[in-house]
């Protein structure tokens, strides 16, 4: 086993892949191996959940990428412009009516005219 140990420099944490398989190819005759490696990770099962990572991440880019070629060729990115304009302009009236109605309610009577307006701030050029 020490001899194990001066030819494999295997860190405790984060070693690559290589180095870990290549160790525990070398170390399968120890005795009731799946109580001494209880801890350690499983590398087929980390190497297929990379895989269906990647898998996954290419998808998602195709369909990006299709959904903004899309949006450029149907000239939708102004029609949701122009809703997402007219939605702000409708809140920020909602937000004055409510702000008049609780400060009529508070009793500032018709000083009301005169309190400053809340302002949201516009994300939308």
């Amino acid at each position: 086993m020490e001899k194990l140990l001066k030819e494999f420099n295997v860190p405790a944490k984060h070693g690559s892949e290589e180095e870990l398989s290549l160790w525990r190819n070398h170390v399968t005759p120890v005795k009731n191996s799946r109580r001494r490696f209880r801890y350690v990770a499983n590398l087929d099962k980390r190497s297929a959940v990379q895989e269906q990572k990647a898998k996954i991440g290419e998808k998602l880019q195709a369909c990006f990428v299709l959904y903004m070629e899309e949006l450029k060729s149907t000239d939708a990115g102004d029609v949701l412009y122009e809703w997402a304009r007219e939605a702000e302009e409708t809140l920020q009236e909602d937000k004055e009516k409510e702000f008049l109605n609780e400060a009529s309610a508070a009793g500032c009577g018709s000083e009301s005219s005169q309190l400053p307006l809340p302002m949201i701030s516009s994300t939308y050029p």
